[in-house]
């Protein structure tokens, strides 16, 4: 039986094979499993990904990866970082340091 991984926030289908596979050659399997048309897919966090049962698991790397949910930032968690933050800070010949 499948099982069911929650994606959780700034995770892409990137990360969601890594960390349950603990290797991107399952990417195509788990795509066709959960019927995604493009490549990679756009999922968001609360999306349910199926991992099919028969992917080869890398044993060196789960290990490493238990506990840890890898995310990736993609480009509309950058731009509202960029809308929240403080926008920059500029050093000027005049700064000092003590």
């Amino acid at each position: 039986m499948a099982k069911t991984v929650y994606v959780e926030y700034n995770q892409d289908i990137l990360d969601i094979c890594l960390q349950e596979t603990g290797s991107l050659n399952n990417l195509v399997a788990i795509h066709e499993a959960n019927g995604f048309e493009s490549l990679p897919a756009e999922v968001k966090a609360g999306d349910a990904i199926l991992i099919p049962d028969d992917v080869v698991n890398n044993e060196l790397v789960i290990p490493i990866l238990q506990g840890k949910k890898p995310a990736s930032i993609n480009e509309a968690a950058i731009q509202e970082l960029i809308q929240s933050g403080i926008d920059f800070m500029g050093i000027e010949i005049d700064f000092i340091v003590s």
